[in-house]
């Protein structure tokens, strides 16, 4: 698994002028003033149907809108929304039109974000016929500022067509401010939502506009600050923090993926942005930093079922990294060989590494995996930064045989049970742990049990996984 998570670890401290390192995929990101040549826009696959070859640009063409303006799922089909249109400084491609009007001096931003439309432009003119074009772009981003008066702008693809989110905004401070949700530290949040329709749009100064949501926190005590992101749907993400509500993003170095100063007392507000992805992810932030990766000590032949990494506190560093993590440590007396065999529930992509006893890796662990190790002390980390998981895992040296615990832990036996939208849980010991998953792995509720029986409201009928200090059982609430 590609470590591709920025954000894996950070440690905040508000705005300051020294430099930090920012992620490197807001670096890449290009505005291009220059038409790019014919080979760039050469459709990728077979041309649609086209519902016109030819459509004259008039004022009929343009749909008006008001400023801001936001689009969502809309369609971009050449059968009904688009035309075919020949424009006079681009080329004879699918089109869609709008027409809107400055009150005052003002630059226009544009985020265009399609599952199905990745070559897209957009031009700018202040002619009907698009004859005198101020502004060509082959991405998201922000215009020179316009001068008061009435525009027509054309949403140009490749021949490429299907559903898209669109925002366009006049704006003069560089920046839309997020909405601060207030959160109280420590904060844990399972399966929250990036959604398009839902984030606000932020100009980065010289480097496009990107989705972004804010929150805000008050700490009482001067200390650092750690946050962990995962998420299988976003692969990259970026953070700002500042002491005071944010008025402008003019630099990219204010985005950072790590950070060491220390926070005075005082309230806080956090923009967070993704690589204009949207999905679901979890998100947790912690007054001081998580704990390092301890391994737990087994001896051969070893095996667990159902073993969960669903709760903060399996939110570990390690090798530099804050990664949701399990580690083994185990040791043999001779030269043998080993086998290990695992499988992963919730997440897709993990990795169960092999190391030795002065923590080099020795390889990449596959299921069934089969390997000849020396006399020694041998560590096996399972881990991933896409999202709460269960799991099943086993070590044995040829010849032995594994009879797998149900768990890691010793509990007394609970109950569970629903009525409407609630789950029971009976039998409990107090200071127990608590967990309750959907089928698909993701967390609902966390809590600590402070009394024998507990009740968790749950979102939905469905299948529900139950964890008290990681034994699991299943339920159908109906």
């Amino acid at each position: 698994m590609k470590k591709i998570f920025l954000t894996a670890f950070f440690v905040v401290a508000a705005f300051c002028a020294q430099a930090t390192t920012s992620p490197s995929w807001l670096s890449s990101v290009k505005i291009i003033s220059s038409i790019p040549s014919s080979s760039d826009w050469q459709p990728k696959s077979s041309q649609p149907t086209l519902r016109s070859t030819s459509t004259v640009l008039n004022e009929s063409f343009y749909d008006s809108i008001p400023l801001p303006f936001q689009a969502i799922n809309a369609e971009f089909d050449t059968l009904t929304t688009a035309n075919i249109v020949s424009l006079p400084h681009f080329g004879t491609y699918p089109v869609i039109g709008y027409k809107f009007t400055l009150s005052e001096k003002l630059p226009i931003t544009t985020l265009f974000v399609s599952d199905s439309i990745d070559m897209f432009a957009f031009q700018i003119s202040d002619t009907v016929d698009m004859s005198n074009v101020l502004y060509t772009n082959y991405d998201n981003g922000t215009s020179d500022s316009l001068d008061a008066g009435i525009y027509y702008m054309v949403l140009i693809t490749n021949y490429q067509v299907g559903t898209f989110n669109l925002n366009i905004v006049a704006d003069t401070s560089n920046v839309i401010v997020p909405e601060f949700q207030e959160i109280v530290l420590p904060f844990d949040s399972i399966g929250m939502k990036f959604d398009s329709s839902k984030v606000s749009f932020i100009n980065i100064g010289g480097f496009g506009v990107y989705p972004a949501v804010g929150f805000k926190f008050t700490i009482d005590k001067d200390t650092t600050l750690a946050a962990y992101f995962e998420s299988e749907d976003i692969s990259a993400s970026a953070y700002s923090i500042s002491d005071s509500i944010p008025t402008s993003y003019p630099s990219v170095s204010e985005f950072f993926s790590s950070k060491d100063d220390t926070l005075k007392v005082g309230t806080y507000y956090i923009t967070l942005i993704t690589n204009r992805q949207y999905g679901d992810y979890n998100l947790f932030i912690h007054e001081g930093k998580f704990d390092s990766l301890q391994f737990t000590p087994v001896t051969l032949p070893y095996g667990v079922k159902n073993a969960s990494c669903v709760s903060s506190s399996s939110i570990v560093e390690f090798d530099g990294d804050l990664v949701r993590a399990r580690g083994y440590e185990f040791s043999i007396a001779q030269d043998t060989v080993v086998i290990f065999s695992d499988s992963i529930y919730g997440v897709s992509d993990y990795d169960i590494d092999l190391f030795d006893s002065g923590m080099s890796q020795i390889k990449s662990l596959e299921v069934n995996d089969t390997v000849s190790l020396t006399a020694g002390t041998y560590f096996v980390v399972i881990y991933t930064y896409h999202g709460t998981f269960t799991y099943d895992f086993s070590v044995k040296q040829k010849g032995e045989t594994v009879i797998a615990s149900a768990t890691e832990f010793v509990v007394n036996d609970f109950k569970v049970y629903s009525t409407y939208s609630d789950i029971i849980i009976s039998g409990l010991e107090t200071n127990s742990s608590v967990m309750v998953a959907g089928i698909d792995g993701r967390m609902i509720a966390q809590l600590t049990a402070s009394s024998e029986t507990e009740t968790i409201r749950v979102p939905n009928t469905g299948i529900y996984i139950v964890y008290v200090n990681g034994v699991s059982k299943k339920l159908i609430v109906k």
